[in-house]
């Protein structure tokens, strides 16, 4: 399947979860009570927004004072502040059609915090489609997208690199697990390699802690995101940015 086929079915899909949002519940605290650990601060930069049920924004919008939504998929953003009942004047501003598969984008401003969500495994779907999937290129290709991540955030900010891991069509324990097993659960997946490509997170702590620019890395507990009729597992990496 070539990538533009892949991502009309992105869209498509975007539109048969739109509602989504309160299936999301447990994804969407999970990711809130993270980004907002370390205060309030002026703008939150959120990769692969997309339909924003894994953002509240208006709870966001307490503890930041601008948000910026990136995706390709504007309708389907647009659509999200429309369900969330918030818009500009909530200091939520949307960057449409904005494709992030090269990790080219360089924003206007650099973000306190910035955050990629469950954004990676679809982008790198996508790449592999046209390339071929060797561990040094899909390794090259997530290194892009983490300085892009990076690039585009303050000195002393903060990173938030969060993925799926794996879902129940090959871990089908995984739907009734209970969360204080996720973890372990987890670590035996990865040593049985049964993992999404590109997202093994020793090796994304690897290729953050060699990268200058940040001074602190920690990886944050799993927890499990309900999307349509599959669960997934999900996990995050905090880095902190040293000064410049």
């Amino acid at each position: 399947m070539a990538a533009k086929q892949l991502l009309d079915l992105q869209f498509q899909h975007n539109r048969q979860t739109q509602h989504n949002w309160e299936r999301s519940r447990v994804h969407r605290e999970a990711i809130h009570d993270h980004l907002v650990r370390y205060g309030n601060a002026a703008l939150l930069r959120a990769y692969g927004a997309g339909n924003c049920n894994d953002l509240d924004l208006m709870e966001l919008s307490k503890h930041f004072t601008a948000i910026e939504l990136v995706d390709i998929d504007t309708k389907a953003m647009e659509s999200a502040l429309i369900r969330q009942n918030v818009n500009s004047e909530d200091g939520v501003r949307i960057l449409g059609d904005i494709d992030l598969l090269s990790s080219g984008h360089v924003p206007s401003q650099p973000a306190d915090v910035t955050v990629s969500s469950c954004l990676f495994t679809q982008l790198l779907e996508q790449f592999i489609e046209d390339n071929a999937a060797t561990a040094d290129l899909i390794s090259e290709f997530r290194r892009q997208h983490l300085n892009m991540l990076i690039s585009g955030t303050s000195s002393q900010g903060h990173v938030y690199f969060i993925t799926d891991l794996v879902s129940d069509l090959t871990a089908p324990q995984l739907k009734q697990l209970p969360n204080d097993q996720l973890n372990g659960f987890l670590s035996n997946l990865i040593e049985r390699r049964n993992f999404f490509s590109g997202t093994n997170p020793f090796a994304i702590l690897k290729q953050l802690e060699s990268d200058s620019r940040v001074q602190s890395t920690n990886l944050l507990d799993a927890w499990k995101w309900t999307l349509g009729p599959r669960t997934f597992a999900v996990y995050g990496i905090h880095a902190q940015l040293d000064t410049n």
